[in-house]
């Protein structure tokens, strides 16, 4: 899959670039040590696939093999499948998928957190009650920003579904959690301060 991905800019019918380097949006380059890796992006379980001591060569190596023909055939078909792989491997794979039991971030498998600890933290930096958070407010577009922190916080540190976090939060609808989500996330991308205190809450959540 990351070959697959780091190949696309080249891969293209009119491809983006002569080589894999030179594409601006990727991080290939920093796969193969050629350009600094932000704090953010997790390279070691790619390399450990690989099995080399010698990661960049080894992996740079890799991808200039191309993709292999089960994965060209597979990305040509019109109705994908949502896993690929042996049935052994797709019944792994959901089981996986519907257990809350554990969460997978950079540092590996962690434990998700508590909803309520999640919530209480959320309620004591906003010096608002945690019902104020798990309490609607009446009116249409209201915003109640410390509110979509801990839905968003919840579904990302607590690992929690949809339909537990609208009982949660007293909505009647699962949709209603992810079109709040979907609110915070676009008032993320446009609002440095919302966006600075976010970060600083999650981070203050992570272990």
């Amino acid at each position: 899959m990351s070959r697959y991905i780091h190949r696309n800019p080249i891969e293209m019918k009119t491809p983006f670039v002569d080589v894999l380097e030179a594409y601006p949006w990727s991080s290939y380059s920093a796969f193969i040590n050629e350009d600094k890796a932000p704090v953010w992006l997790n390279r070691d379980a790619v390399y450990g696939e690989l099995g080399s001591s010698h990661r960049y060569k080894a992996y740079k190596t890799y991808v200039n093999q191309g993709n292999d023909e089960n994965t060209d055939a597979f990305y040509q078909l019109k109705n994908k499948p949502a896993i690929w792989g042996d049935k052994i491997f797709k019944d792994r794979a959901r089981d996986q998928a519907q257990s809350l039991d554990d969460e997978v971030d950079k540092k590996g498998l962690r434990e998700p957190l508590e909803l309520a600890g999640i919530i209480k933290r959320v309620a004591d930096y906003f010096n608002v009650s945690v019902d104020a958070l798990c309490t609607a407010r009446r009116g249409k577009g209201a915003k109640n920003i410390p509110r979509w922190m801990a839905m968003k916080l919840c579904q990302e540190q607590g690992g929690a579904k949809l339909s537990v976090l609208a009982e949660c939060f007293n909505v009647t609808h699962y949709s209603t959690i992810s079109q709040t989500i979907g609110r915070l996330n676009r008032l993320l991308s446009g609002d440095k301060q919302v966006e600075l205190v976010f970060n600083m809450l999650s981070q203050d959540l992570t272990p």
